[in-house]
């Protein structure tokens, strides 16, 4: 998939399609697409903070850590949802885990 073609998806559905156009383009010039294979991680409970993603295709498991260690699913995220942000704004360390339930590209 081209970036232009991924900026028009997340332009279109979610929450910056509901945005003005000028922070559409700020957000959306900044960006860069990666890609995840089902299974992989995007981000570990835990891990410092950092970025910022948007899913343009796939689908996205938000994984809780329980006391023992296990992870646990609380939701699938899908095409427009972001995330990340929350210790991208606060600086704190990450309490939930990321991990592509499926090809994806954010």
């Amino acid at each position: 998939m081209k970036k232009d073609i991924a900026d028009s998806i997340l332009s279109s559905v979610g929450w910056l399609a509901r945005q003005p156009r000028s922070l559409q383009k700020a957000v959306l010039q900044h960006g860069q697409l990666v890609r995840f294979r089902s299974g992989e991680f995007i981000f570990h409970a835990d891990d410092a903070p950092g970025g910022i993603f948007g899913i343009v295709e796939g689908g996205i498991a938000v994984l809780i850590p329980t006391i023992g260690g296990t992870l646990r699913l609380a939701s699938i995220l899908r095409t427009g949802v972001w995330f990340g942000h929350g210790p991208f704004l606060t600086g704190q360390r990450r309490t939930l885990a990321f991990r592509a339930s499926e090809n994806s590209t954010l």
